[in-house]
């Protein structure tokens, strides 16, 4: 009987054991997940800049295709009038 109850007594201490592991297990899960979860953020806040800096850059490319168009339609119709 004595013994039964020792070999209960060392496995309440190993299951002792392994709860401590597991609970510091979940310590450094949690630690590194909200490691992630900050660069997570980061890397949304860095995505959201650089969307508004490329739709800066397409409304330039627009503006400057349209001054362009624009400029050659007077350079035509100013050459047209020269050449008359």
């Amino acid at each position: 009987m004595t013994e039964v109850i020792r070999k209960i007594e060392v496995t309440l201490e190993k299951l002792g054991e392994i709860s401590q592991d597991i609970s510091e297990m979940l310590a450094v899960h949690k630690e590194k997940f909200s490691a992630s979860e900050s660069i997570s953020t980061a890397n949304t806040s860095r995505i959201t800049k650089i969307e508004e800096r490329i739709r800066t850059l397409e409304n330039w490319r627009w503006f400057v295709i349209g001054i362009s168009a624009i400029a050659g339609i007077f350079a035509r119709n100013i050459t047209d009038a020269i050449f008359k």
